[in-house]
């Protein structure tokens, strides 16, 4: 049986929906102590600069997605939205400590890395990448063609498809013991930044022991960690038979207790 005192979960720190469920979560398990996977010094939304705006329809103007005006303008205004979301987790985590007594927030302090440094407009061209695969391409311009609403239905879906992934086995087996070594002489040079993310608790075991003292005692800990860090963290504390779930798990209308 998992352990009930010691919850990690899974977050897509891009979840337009992540809010409500984190505070959802965070009201149901009542924890004593709830742990991010932040750096503290770096606590801020992506930077943005004064011609953000006109930055990213370079951007876009420069890439095979060949929008008109209006796809253009519905997909701006979905990123500003999808910008708000930004920092979810610190915001619940911190309004839940706030209000909970005998309640604290902590941090892993895992480093900053290069995708965080681009900054906002960088941020943009990597989605801008993902964007542009033929088949994720057609399908993003049939929903551009319906409004923002529309767009954001379908943004909504993609993340769920992303939770879904991440809760099963296949991804599971990436993470298995020396699937790293093995992979990173097959990947190209841009995906090894993401293996380094997903390998990093393995090579810092000062972390694990950290996670490990903060559960010492009776008190309930909850660790959000983004999606990339979700399997890496779960491997490195299995001695500790912790409840595993992701977000997607925690709508306001389907609540589920382990």
């Amino acid at each position: 049986m998992s352990n009930p005192n010691l919850y990690i979960v899974g977050a897509d720190l891009g979840d337009l929906d992540g809010e409500k469920r984190l505070d959802t979560l965070l009201n149901t398990l009542a924890p004593s102590v709830v742990i991010l996977d932040k750096n503290r010094k770096y606590q801020k939304a992506l930077p943005k600069s004064p011609e953000e705006e006109q930055i990213i329809h370079a951007i876009i103007d420069d890439s095979s997605l060949s929008l008109n005006p209006e796809q253009k303008a519905t997909l701006i205004e979905y990123w500003f939205k999808a910008g708000n979301v930004a920092g979810y987790e610190l915001r619940v985590s911190t309004a839940y400590v706030a209000r909970t007594p005998d309640s604290k927030l902590e941090y892993l302090d895992l480093p900053v890395f290069a995708g965080v440094k681009k900054g906002y407009v960088g941020s943009v061209k990597d989605k801008i990448k993902q964007l542009e695969k033929p088949d994720l391409a057609r399908r993003v311009i049939e929903n551009l063609d319906g409004g923002i609403d529309a767009y954001v239905q379908f943004a909504r879906g993609l993340i769920q498809q992303l939770y879904i992934a991440f809760e099963g086995k296949e991804i599971a087996r990436v993470y298995a013991p020396n699937s790293f070594t093995k992979l990173k002489g097959r990947i190209s040079p841009e995906h090894r930044q993401e293996l380094k993310k997903m390998d990093y608790f393995t090579k810092n075991p000062k972390i694990i022991r950290r996670i490990k003292d903060l559960c010492a005692g009776e008190r309930k800990v909850v660790v959000v960690v983004g999606l990339e860090h979700f399997h890496g963290l779960r491997i490195n504390i299995e001695d500790l038979n912790p409840t595993i779930t992701t977000l997607r798990e925690w709508a306001s209308d389907s609540v589920r207790l382990s």
